[in-house]
């Protein structure tokens, strides 16, 4: 939430003539790219395939959590394209980077909100403490490199973040 709020920023302090944050943006679509679309959901998609073994019915009415994933994956990689290189220079005009980052943020908290309301609630009461624990161990070597202080690349974004927590 944090990450799509800092997003929302860097295109909400946009004037006519100015442009957003390229680099801030390219770094935030590099992460996305690299934790969320490579980790975090593939580990809510083994999270859904342990629940459909336990409960199909509660499973069904989440099915679209998977079409979620490769949409937000697609998003995100038109988000990055739309950006351009990591240079600084902009592939698209301001108001392209605007609109895309538009597009990612809403899907993005749309998504968010449906896991919160419905998909972990049920995660939590279906699944057994084993299930918990064979999710844990299948992704326990990659951590969130915006958490993980030696991670470099995102020590600005880590600031950013820690900045508006406060």
């Amino acid at each position: 939430g944090q990450l799509l709020d800092i997003m929302d920023e860097c295109i909400g302090d946009v004037g006519e003539s100015q442009a957003p944050d390229y680099r801030l943006l390219q770094v935030i679509a590099d992460y996305l790219l690299s934790y969320p679309d490579e980790v975090h959901h593939p580990k809510e998609d083994l999270i859904f395939l342990k629940l459909q073994g336990r409960d199909s019915d509660a499973a069904s009415k989440l099915s679209q959590l998977l079409d979620e994933h490769r949409e937000l994956r697609e998003i995100t990689q038109e988000f990055a394209a739309t950006l351009g290189d990591s240079t600084g220079a902009a592939a698209s005009r301001p108001d392209q980077v605007m609109q895309a980052t538009k597009k990612l943020v809403a899907y993005y908290r749309h998504h968010i909100e449906m896991e919160e309301e419905h998909f972990f609630p049920t995660a939590e009461r279906v699944l057994t403490k084993g299930d918990w624990a064979d999710i844990d161990f299948a992704f326990s070597e990659r951590t969130d490199p915006l958490l993980y202080e030696a991670e470099t690349k995102y020590k600005n974004l880590r600031a950013k973040i820690s900045r508006i927590s406060k």
